[in-house]
């Protein structure tokens, strides 16, 4: 019974993080003015991939070194850093209140963050046609570590969210 409800955290999170990772990625490009360029470069599997799962890579810190590097005005930039932080939040809240219990919530966010950074790997080895010679050890870091780091960073929002007391 038990698994019943980490299940349904752990889908309805899913579901959830994708769906708010999209719309935000479209309302960032839409602000930015390249919305259009964005669709078209969803041409192949690890770009679409990343429109669905990619805000699981964006930490923090992450998103502050992408926003320096890049010609964004101030509104896209704090958009970028905003939006992955909130997408996770939300996901997390909503995963551990369907999840039920403390455990089954800190479980189900935790397992959503892992299968997104997964399911991104993968796409990265659909991109380099199976050539692991190409990864580098950031890679690795990015795509398996980054979703740990995310899993439990805010696993404390799906435990604190969830329907049972701590007595």
């Amino acid at each position: 019974m038990e698994g019943n409800k980490v299940l349904k955290g752990l889908v309805i999170g899913l579901v959830i993080f994708i769906a708010l990772n999209f719309v935000f990625q479209i309302i960032c490009y839409a602000i930015e003015g390249v919305l259009e360029a964005w669709f078209q470069t969803l041409n192949s599997a690890y770009n679409i991939l990343e429109a669905l799962f990619g805000f699981i890579i964006v930490t923090p810190t992450n998103g502050i070194t992408i926003a320096n590097a890049s010609s964004w005005d101030m509104t896209t930039t704090l958009l970028f850093l905003v939006f992955p932080m909130l997408t996770a939040i939300i996901s997390a809240i909503i995963a551990g209140r369907f999840a039920e219990d403390k455990a089954g919530g800190f479980l189900a966010w935790f397992l959503v963050a892992l299968i997104s950074g997964i399911i991104l790997f993968i796409g990265v080895i659909i991109e380099i046609e199976g050539d692991f010679n190409l990864l580098s050890t950031m890679d690795y870091i990015i795509y398996l570590g980054y979703p740990i780091l995310i899993g439990f960073g805010y696993s404390f929002l799906a435990i604190f969210s969830s329907e049972s007391s701590a007595y």
